[in-house]
């Protein structure tokens, strides 16, 4: 089932081309661009890191690199002078947060430097993003900054959902073909955890508590598992609820939403306590700490407020039908993705923003610490600011189904 990928800045490595012609002097103006043949210079970002990678092996008459940097205004300088032979550096004097550009000069014997375009930026930082392609089948660990991909893991036929355990930066996955759950390390190590169930289904992570939830879609059931200790396999623990047509879950804070066909029903793990609400078709769940929970219901086209006494708000969508849902922990404000915006809505329902130019969003994550938003498009993802600014895009993929946010502050 596993294949890691090589580290990739779009997505898609540029193929080295094994012709002679490509063999020799790059300067030659009968050779092919090498900076559009081979591929231009990956910048990852990292966790107080930036990693730099090229490969211009091919030519035989490179003698060394020169690597070009800013950070903030002002011009390119001077940074680093490696050999012939380097493929990879490292950058570790940086600070995450800001923002550096990097460009590469190649060192070409009998023809002095050449700088290759185009600069690339990268700005390192803690968090992490992980994203589900549907259409591939493969699960993605995102750069802090969204302008790249550490590696894509799988591939998963049957890919479902994934949730992040924040305490080690790991990815759990669900794929209906596999009767029990995939582990990702934050590095890429892949691990099958079997478990008795079914058909695995949507999923939830609850870090705090460390305890997940899985849906088995053959049963129409709800378990939790424990994160640790990390066994082999996973000992499921069934809520003691029966459901039909179940769709969604999130846990938060030693208990679970689950969304059914007619209802949502908020689970306690301890005292196998509960408390329902009837709605009708609820497509996605956003809890928040003062107990209660945004849900879109009616397959989409309503949006409700689910209050911890009981009671349910309706509020009106500003699209005829929403795709996803987000919550903020802080303020109880929500974002809905339509097919053509993604709005803001305070916890009365005041309409906070619209930010348009963010079509097709399907999934939301929220980075309540960084204060920013991922919006997953069929083959974008994109990051904005809690102002609605378009930080970076990262296209590449065949069909996101989802994604989730590590803000890398609790390990």
């Amino acid at each position: 089932m596993a294949r890691v990928l090589p580290l990739l800045c779009c997505l898609v490595w540029m193929g080295i081309g094994c012709a002679d012609r490509q063999a020799r002097n790059p300067l030659d103006p009968q050779v092919e661009d090498p900076a559009v043949e081979i591929g231009p210079l990956e910048a990852v970002a990292g966790d107080g890191e930036v990693v730099l990678r090229w490969d211009y092996s091919a030519f035989e008459d490179v003698s060394g690199y020169r690597l070009y940097r800013r950070s903030g205004d002002g011009d390119l300088e001077l940074y680093r002078e490696l050999a012939a032979g380097t493929r990879a550096y490292t950058d570790l004097r940086v600070e995450n947060g800001a923002t550096y550009a990097y460009q590469l000069a190649l060192l070409v014997r009998g023809e002095g430097e050449r700088r290759l375009e185009p600069v690339r930026q990268a700005t390192p930082g803690p968090q992490a993003g992980w994203a589900a392609d549907l259409g591939s089948g493969l699960v993605w660990r995102i750069s802090p900054d969204n302008r790249a991909a550490f590696f894509g893991q799988g591939r998963f036929p049957g890919l479902v959902g994934v949730g992040v355990d924040q305490r080690d930066g790991s990815c759990w996955v669900s794929d209906r073909y596999f009767k029990g759950l995939v582990r990702i390390s934050a590095s890429g190590e892949l691990s099958e955890h079997p478990a008795a169930l079914g058909e695995a289904g949507p999923l939830s992570i609850d870090p705090d508590q460390q305890v997940g939830w899985l849906v088995d879609s053959a049963r129409q059931t709800v378990s939790w598992f424990a994160l640790a200790p990390l066994a082999d396999s996973l000992a499921l623990e069934v809520v003691d609820a029966r459901f039909e047509g179940l769709a969604v879950l999130e846990a938060r804070a030693g208990s679970c939403w689950i969304g059914a066909a007619d209802r949502v029903l908020r689970y306690w793990r301890e005292d196998r306590r509960r408390q329902e609400w009837a709605v009708e078709k609820p497509k996605a769940l956003a809890p928040i700490p003062e107990g209660g929970a945004w849900a879109l219901v009616r397959g989409g086209q309503g949006l409700v407020y689910l209050e911890p006494e009981g009671g349910i708000r309706e509020f009106t969508l500003p699209f005829a039908v929403a795709q996803a849902l987000e919550a903020d922990p802080q303020s109880g404000a929500c974002w809905v993705a339509g097919m053509e915006a993604v709005v803001s809505l305070a916890a009365d329902g005041t309409s906070l923003a619209q930010w348009e130019g963010l079509a097709g969003g399907r999934a939301l994550a929220l980075d309540g610490v960084h204060r920013q938003l991922w919006v997953a498009a069929p083959e974008l993802l994109i990051k904005v600011s809690a102002e609605g600014q378009v930080l970076a895009r990262l296209g590449g993929f065949a069909s996101l189904g989802g994604i989730e946010v590590d803000p890398g502050t609790s390990r």
